[in-house]
């Protein structure tokens, strides 16, 4: 487990590489982090913002039925 915390921090670039993908981001004090996650990983990062934007109200939820 790692935790960082970083004010204000914005996404500035998310790239394909070779080990899946790059994170990169960056505040307004020129602080930076770079992520670089599996296919599975980024997956799954997706998958939980998207499930606590829908929580959170910040987005509309889809599929509310469940898998068909």
């Amino acid at each position: 487990m790692l935790d960082i915390y970083i004010d204000d921090v914005k996404c500035i670039e998310i790239d394909d590489i070779k080990e899946g993908y790059r994170i990169d981001l960056k505040n307004s004090k020129e602080e930076s982090l770079m992520l670089v996650l599996t296919e599975d990983n980024f997956v799954d990062l997706y998958n939980r913002i998207k499930r606590r934007c829908e929580t959170r109200g910040l987005i509309p939820i889809h599929n509310k039925g469940g898998a068909e």
